[in-house]
Order: C-alpha cells, then sequence, then structure tokens
C-alpha cells in the first residue's frame, strides 16, 4: 500500500505482506517475521528514501530499525582476504646498526636494565623474562 504524505509529498510505504508482527513478550517487545525485516531494509535501502518515514509508517522506532540496517550492511559486506599463514611478512635485515655492540632491555617499573652482547642475540631472544609484579 502507497501513500501520499500531504505535507512533504514524500511517498510512505506500508507492509502489506501479511502478518509482520511474529511475538509480543511480557514486556510488549516485539518480535518481526523475517520477511517483515527483510522488507522494511529493502525499502530503506531504496535511494531517496527516508527511514524515519518507513519506521513510522510501520510502527518501528527509527533509531532501532537504523542499527538494523547497518547489522545488514556490516552482514554483507565482503570479508577481505587473510595472508596465507595468518602473518604479515615483514623485511628483516641481518646487519647490527653501526657502532652497536650489545642489546639493552629496560624495564621502566623497576628501574632494571638487562644488558646482553650482540654477538648473542639469538639466547637473548630465547630467553624467557621472568620478573615479579
Amino acid at each position: 500500500m502507497v501513500s501520499t504524505m500531504k505535507d512533504s509529498g514524500h511517498k510512505q510505504i506500508e507492509w502489506s505482506g501479511g502478518k509482520s508482527v511474529e511475538y509480543v513478550s511480557t514486556n510488549g517487545k516485539r518480535r518481526y517475521t523475517l520477511q517483515f525485516k527483510a522488507w522494511v531494509i529493502e525499502q530503506c535501502l531504496r535511494p531517496n528514501v527516508s527511514v524515519a518515514a518507513i519506521a513510522l509508517a510501520n510502527g518501528l522506532n527509527a533509531s532501532l530499525l537504523r542499527k538494523s540496517i547497518v547489522k545488514h550492511q556490516q552482514a554483507d559486506a565482503p570479508v577481505p582476504p587473510a595472508p596465507p599463514g595468518g602473518f604479515v611478512p615483514l623485511a628483516v635485515v641481518d646487519e647490527a646498526p653501526r657502532g652497536a655492540s650489545q642489546i639493552c632491555i629496560e624495564l621502566r617499573r623497576g628501574a632494571v636494565a638487562v644488558t646482553w652482547p650482540l654477538a648473542a642475540a639469538p639466547e637473548c631472544s630465547a630467553k624467557p623474562a621472568t620478573t615479579k609484579r
């Protein structure tokens, strides 16, 4: 059913596909049929359509309808492919900065500084860090 709003000239669209409410809980919240939800979202996604006017025409809260539209669009959005293995490739440089002879790790909370010879860097990364909190 299509009717014209008297003051603005925009068309207001109302559901005429049968039952729209599936269930009403004791606190008054309504659960709508999937067909009704899909139809309302489809109407809202049309160009030059007022979401508020569609919500008003069908007895819905415009803010909740807007949230439903956003959820629908996010569900339809394509997910970008993940890189193989789940890792982002990084370039590793084998050369150490000139003049560096040791690795220094500082822990600010306990004012602890650990120094390690640069030549033994692989062993430094293999040691587990044990600190008290």
